[in-house]
């Protein structure tokens, strides 16, 4: 019996050892891969950063916020609409651009303080539009799509829909001069209705 029991003991004896390395390793493993986790964890948020901002600020890379045009007494006062760039901080995911040309937009004042803006790209597939003075028109050269000038479209045209119109503002800038401000925001090209980018 002796020796059943020192066999028997020392059968036991090897699976005590096993089962602490067993969980020593589980413990190491899960500890390492929380450690592990902390960098990775930080280094995410670093990366995800400027999308997490840009959110948070609820505006798009193309616009919904007003920008300053012009003055107003730079735009035509005989009704007829004039071209202007739109200029103003550039921002993709990671970068930011300072003061670059976004986008074109056309002013066309309507009265003593009042003023339409236009977006330059036609509604058809985003061409530039040009102004045609001597029938006083809008043109897009791109695929013959013509507008009047109020914004609308010509007969059958191969635009889907009107010139997108813009809201505007009249302000009183820092020197007192009346300044033209446009919410100038991009819509989805071949669409019979605006529908922002």
């Amino acid at each position: 019996m002796n020796d059943q029991e020192s066999t028997g003991e020392a059968a036991a004896e090897p699976d005590i050892p096993q089962r602490r390395n067993f969980f020593a390793g589980l413990v190491t493993i899960i500890l390492g891969a929380i450690a592990g986790l902390v960098p990775i964890g930080a280094g995410l948020a670093v990366l995800f950063d400027p999308l997490r901002r840009r959110n948070q600020d609820g505006r798009n890379q193309s616009g919904g916020d007003f920008v300053r045009i012009t003055t107003l007494k730079m735009v035509n006062a005989d009704g007829l609409p004039q071209r202007f760039p739109v200029i103003k901080d550039r921002v993709d995911h990671f970068s930011r651009f300072p003061e670059m040309p976004v986008g074109m937009v056309y002013l066309r004042q309507t009265g003593p303080d009042e003023v339409v803006a236009f977006q330059a790209d036609c509604p058809h597939l985003g061409c530039k539009v040009d102004f045609l003075p001597q029938r006083e028109q809008f043109s897009c050269p791109c695929h013959a799509s013509y507008f009047e000038l109020d914004g609308t479209r010509i007969g059958a045209s191969p635009s889907p829909r009107s010139l997108d119109t813009l809201d505007v503002e009249i302000r009183t800038g820092d020197a007192g001069e009346a300044e033209v401000w446009v919410r100038f925001e991009e819509f989805k090209t071949g669409e019979a209705t605006k529908i922002p980018k």
